[in-house]
């Protein structure tokens, strides 16, 4: 019986020992969860959550733009008016002979109004530079004239007896010649002569007013024919 009473006394102590070793016993947690506004709580289907879902994306979009403004974009600068062509006084000179009729018809085709001035037939004497030896001197020649404050001249271009000579003008006295020669030479044209007048140099010049771009250039045109002649522009607005 003494070997019964070991094993008890055994057993026992193994039995205190394992539950001396076991963790004391976790307290069960209450796992069911406290409600927070539960009215508040819905179901919703598929497509109402997918309409909720984009406007709170469009939501977001334009809380976004409030934030970020775009950078502004300067607007076009408004074209300027095209102005029109400009109207201008010309002067029509050194038309000789025939060609002083036919200008004269050219200007009455662009309906142009302008005043004629031409050699009387009742003229006497001619003021001029003789002929130079080329066109190229005759045009320096006149560059000259105009520096020094001549600006009634024309070049004699007709291919004739008088090519290249400049003329100053043809007076119908004498005196009146002289009187214009000197006061040519007082302003420094030094190679100015007077002779008596030649019929072959008398000259008329046109001088119209307002002039548009388009007949100018039918002027030009036209001057292009005349031998000798030329057109200036003397004043644009």
């Amino acid at each position: 019986m003494k070997w019964l009473f070991i094993v008890l006394l055994a057993a026992n102590a193994a039995i205190f020992a394992f539950a001396r070793l076991l963790p004391a016993s976790v307290p069960q947690q209450n796992l069911a969860l406290r409600e927070v506004n539960a009215s508040a709580i819905r179901i919703v289907s598929p497509d109402e959550a997918y309409t909720e879902t984009a406007q709170a994306s469009t939501v977001a979009a334009e809380d976004s733009n409030d934030r970020i403004q775009p950078t502004p974009v300067p607007e076009k600068a408004a074209s300027q008016p095209v102005q029109n062509g400009q109207l201008c006084n010309i002067r029509w000179q050194g038309l000789t002979g025939d060609q002083i009729a036919a200008a004269r018809k050219n200007l009455e085709d662009l309906a142009l109004q302008a005043s004629e001035k031409s050699s009387p037939e009742s003229s006497k004497v001619w003021v001029y530079i003789p002929p130079l030896d080329t066109l190229e001197q005759a045009k320096s020649k006149a560059a000259q004239l105009k520096e020094l404050g001549v600006d009634d001249y024309f070049i004699v271009n007709d291919g004739r007896r008088w090519q290249n000579a400049i003329s100053l003008g043809i007076y119908s006295t004498r005196e009146a010649g002289e009187r214009a020669l000197e006061e040519f030479r007082a302003k420094g044209v030094k190679s100015a002569v007077v002779r008596e007048r030649d019929d072959t140099v008398r000259h008329a010049e046109f001088t119209a007013q307002n002039v548009t771009p388009e007949q100018l250039t039918a002027l030009k045109r036209f001057n292009s024919k005349y031998r000798g002649a030329s057109i200036q522009q003397l004043e644009c607005k």
